[in-house]
């Protein structure tokens, strides 16, 4: 009967038609370890989906460190990404033991390296430089791993050749696997949908940055809570006795919209969440985000669709009548962010708001809509001396009581009005503009196919304030809001909140 020892050959007498052979399985990599105790081993892990460029100079630099280049590959169960793999693990693991400088591949079955590490000891593990700032990493993966390395003598080497992203690559060439599976919105299109900015030079280690410092904010979030419905109708005609329009419901759907899309926002991405708002369901309640009431009555928008052309028949609003009771709030310099999203329906009439404004907390963060039900009355004007403040083109003409074909214009002129060196100027399709003190930046809209526009605004607010209070300069913030818009531009509403997930994703694709 053949043993494991038999199975792992010797790397200096496998040739190029040996591939399969260098596959072994991952509980002969002590085996490896054991035949090469002197000779310098050196360890990959990855997923290895679509071999590029990028690999190979990572695996050249890896293999310049020692004798023996072993790869891990993380199995098809474990891939922690949104989308999954386009190629099995069989296959991936195929492509890498192709690559004449590799020695030996093996498939592991966890999310981790840690199996890897500890069984085989390398001498050197290999990363890539985008990891070489370690806290960056929101798994914290990284440093366990660093750990169990140095325990067992080794060093952590990270490499600094040109990375390149298979996330990106896949979306481009209109490859990605989420075509197969059929359920992700990014890969259903033979057309990309989001936007090549890789000449902008943002990089993937302040994206992690970002995310994991996000990850330890106390967020109060203040603001009206809309429940949308949608009633798709099939319109049959005109009704002979009445006159009017007459069709049959189809189907229905309801979903939580106004600032309550921003706490589901803030919930996947923060530590904590306090929503203070009108009456909300319970269902909404998420590990880390408190609905407090602070006003009783319900506000409710419900659209008529034509089922065929998809377009709204007609749209009903009930408002109920919200008395808020603002002793409710606690000090808010207890939280590391405040933000607001008046939608203009009473949760905060200008008194109220002025008050609020003039409530010490560490960073506020307004935003302020004009809608069909408040249009020119609700101004961003209603909350003086916040630290951020983020308006759509037409929120800053009313503001500013003029129309503006130069969005630069409009900058120039809400810095003195706001008296504040800190806000967003959103321009629907040609992206946004961020000023913060004395640096602009401009990004355009990443989104090149849109599903639908509502709830973008919402998105843009969201992590482009979390940006700012963390200290990210224009650039960044600007980067970061055009993400969360473009992620919901391609669902339908507010179907569903923006994950961890799908923001690294959409930025490994746009940078």
């Amino acid at each position: 009967m053949e043993t494991a020892e038999l199975k792992v050959r010797d790397a200096g007498f496998l040739t190029p038609g040996d591939i399969d052979k260098k596959v072994v399985l991952s509980n002969e990599l002590g085996i490896i370890r054991e035949k090469y105790r002197d000779k310098k081993i050196v360890l990959c892990h990855g997923t290895y989906d679509i071999l590029h460029p990028g690999h190979l100079l990572h695996l050249e630099d890896a293999k310049k460190q020692g004798d023996i280049l072993v790869v891990t590959i993380t199995g098809d169960k474990h891939i922690l990404k949104k989308k999954k793999t386009f190629f099995n693990e069989e296959l991936r693991a195929k492509q890498v033991a192709s690559v004449e400088i590799v020695d030996y591949v093996s498939i592991i079955h966890e999310p981790t390296a840690l199996t890897s590490i500890e069984n085989l000891k390398p001498d050197f593990y290999i990363k890539g430089g985008e990891y070489k700032d370690l806290v960056s990493d929101p798994t914290s993966n990284i440093i366990r791993e660093k750990d169990l390395v140095e325990k067992h003598g080794g060093e952590i080497f990270f490499t600094n050749g040109q990375t390149f992203s298979s996330t990106k690559i896949g979306h481009f060439l209109g490859v990605m696997s989420e075509a197969r599976e059929n359920k992700e919105p990014y890969g259903k299109s033979l057309y990309p949908k989001f936007r090549d900015i890789s000449d902008e030079n943002f990089n993937i280690v302040d994206i992690n940055n970002f995310i994991t410092k996000a990850s330890k904010l106390k967020v109060a979030l203040i603001g009206e809570t809309i429940v949308d419905e949608w009633k798709y109708i099939e319109l049959r005609s005109v009704s002979q006795k009445s006159k009017c329009i007459s069709g049959e419901e189809q189907n229905s759907v309801r979903q939580i919209g106004g600032t309550g899309i921003i706490a589901l926002h803030l919930a996947n991405f923060v530590g904590q969440v306090d929503y203070y708002t009108n009456e909300i369901d319970d269902k909404y309640s998420h590990e880390n985000l408190n609905i407090i009431p602070i006003a009783k009555g319900n506000i409710s928008k419900t659209r008529f669709v034509d089922n065929e052309r998809n377009n709204i028949v007609y749209e009903n609003k009930i408002i109920d009548p919200l008395e808020s009771d603002l002793s409710i709030l606690p000090n808010l310099e207890e939280y590391d962010l405040v933000m607001v999203s008046d939608f203009g329906h009473g949760l905060l009439d200008a008194v109220q708001a002025q008050r609020l404004a003039k409530t010490n907390s560490r960073f506020f963060a307004v935003q302020v809509q004009s809608n069909s039900s408040n249009f020119g009355f609700n101004l961003v004007s209603k909350y003086p001396f916040a630290d951020y403040y983020s308006l759509n083109k037409l929120e800053a003409e009313l503001l500013l009581h003029k129309r503006y074909s130069d969005y630069k214009e409009i900058v120039n002129n809400l810095s003195e009005v706001l008296r504040s060196k800190q806000f967003a100027l959103t321009l629907s399709q040609n992206g946004a503009v961020i000023k913060n003190f004395d640096t602009e930046a401009q990004l355009p809209a990443l989104s090149q196919t849109i599903v639908d526009t509502i709830g973008c605004g919402d998105a843009f607010f969201t992590y482009s304030s979390l940006a700012i209070k963390l200290g990210f300069d224009a650039r960044h913030a600007v980067l970061f809001g055009n993400v969360g818009s473009a992620i919901m531009s391609q669902k339908i509403c507010n179907e569903t909140p923006v994950t961890r997930n799908e923001f690294q994703t959409v930025c490994k694709i746009v940078i």
